[in-house]
């Protein structure tokens, strides 16, 4: 196994039919992801390249079990149960803003990645376990624990493929078709003696074509928000921890292209998160509340 740098995977994945999982391994005492890049189905030997966010494409039964898991001899405890947790993650721009949610989704439509919450409250999208079990993100803004996501052999070595599963109705395998789309979910990986893992993502799209290029700006999406999607305060527009009012100032500039005037409530009602001292809460000003206020007044034609 080799560790190599991000540049170099733009030119494996360019330029070879690899295959490629997940890799797990341990770094300063904390588990560690990044992409495991196999010459071959057998992995006996491959590249880890630093990632955090990692793409598939569910089948026509909305099931698929790619990518896997790797480990090579030596790269994790031996003999050891890892878990997962689903983790709820936080959108701080757009429409959505204050969304909190351990599944999102975006039609897949357009030239700019748009995220929400499911189509329906009926939808989620799981992943199972070492024994079959599964742990299901709902929507919810909650943790989800997972169950045992794989044993490691007894020269801490790993290769696994756990089926991720979308169900659109507690229906999981009929003919009714999910939406198309991409879906997004927060994972963290965690073993007994370790510290956790720092949260990495799926993107899932589903089969309709018109998903494929999407499926890229999805990433780029995701990866831009790495840092700040998982454990951020609603409010918290520009990432730093804390609800300030440096985010009443980025929420003022984006107006209207990257917030809303309800995101505005959200920033109130999460005022102070992070900070170790209560703080009195901004008002906008005079001119930019008849601003928002014209621009929330219906429009009529002339007849």
């Amino acid at each position: 196994m080799r560790l190599l740098s991000s540049v170099s995977l733009l030119v494996v994945c360019a330029t070879a039919a690899a295959h490629s999982d997940i890799y797990l391994g341990v770094s300063s005492g904390q588990l560690q992801t990044g992409l495991g890049v196999c010459p071959d189905a057998s992995c006996s030997t491959f590249d880890v390249f630093p990632a955090s966010v990692f793409a598939g494409t569910f089948d026509q039964n909305y099931v698929e079990n790619n990518p896997g898991f790797l480990a090579g001899p030596g790269d994790l405890p031996v003999s050891t149960n890892i878990g997962w947790d689903f983790l709820p993650m936080t959108v701080n721009i757009g429409p959505q803003t204050g969304l909190v949610s351990t599944l999102l989704y975006w039609n897949g439509q357009g030239s700019t990645a748009t995220f929400g919450p499911p189509p329906t409250a009926d939808y989620q999208l799981g992943m199972y376990g070492r024994n079959n079990e599964v742990a299901w993100a709902e929507g919810g803004d909650a943790l989800v624990s997972g169950p045992t996501l794989l044993r490691t052999n007894p020269n801490g070595s790993t290769h696994t493929h756990n089926f991720f599963a979308l169900d659109d109705n507690d229906d999981l395998f009929d003919a009714n078709a999910s939406a198309a789309g991409i879906y997004v979910v927060a994972l963290q990986a965690r073993a007994t003696g370790l510290t956790t893992s720092d949260p990495f993502f799926f993107v899932w799209r589903t089969q309709e074509s018109f998903t494929a290029p999407a499926l890229l700006l999805a990433r780029q999406w995701v990866e831009a928000r790495a840092e700040t999607l998982v454990g951020a305060s609603p409010g918290d527009f520009n990432g730093d921890g804390l609800v300030d009012v440096a985010d009443y100032t980025v929420w003022r500039d984006g107006l209207p292209a990257n917030y809303t005037a309800a995101a505005y409530d959200v920033w109130v009602a999460n005022y102070g998160a992070g900070a170790p001292a209560s703080r009195s809460i901004p008002e906008p000003a005079g001119c930019l509340l008849v601003t928002l206020a014209l621009a929330l007044l219906p429009t009529r034609q002339p007849s």
